[in-house]
């Protein structure tokens, strides 16, 4: 909140490292000005965000920016990114779930290959 970003959260809950309690393919889009955008990415790899399984504190290090758009940079025969507010989390079960969730954000053709989606359980 402090940083003026819009958040939307899509994730899967549980998995084969995780449990029922942890949540795998854990896709984060923002919305907002660069530099707390630069700060989000920032704060995510040098602060305590999570624990491991012996209930240590750890970082997230394996983030990866999949896109970066600026307000009104449009592909071609795409509609731009909306921009959005606040905060939104959504589980999805299945990856046309997260496919539709990233869809109405315009941003389901960022990323490439097993980079996308919950191709990494394969």
């Amino acid at each position: 909140d402090d940083l003026g970003l819009g958040v939307r959260v899509f994730h899967r809950a549980g998995g084969v490292r995780r449990g029922p309690k942890g949540a795998e393919n854990v896709f984060v889009c923002l919305s907002g000005p660069p530099q707390g955008i630069s700060s989000f990415c920032s704060r995510l790899r040098t602060e305590s965000v999570d624990v491991d399984a012996q209930g240590k504190k750890c970082k997230e290090r394996k983030s990866k920016v999949l896109a970066n758009r600026r307000p009104g940079d449009v592909k071609q025969g795409e509609r731009p990114v909306p921009h959005f507010e606040g905060f939104e989390a959504r589980e999805c079960g299945t990856e046309k779930e997260v496919e539709a969730a990233l869809q109405e954000l315009n941003l389901l053709h960022c990323g490439d290959g097993r980079e996308r989606f919950f191709a990494a359980e394969a």
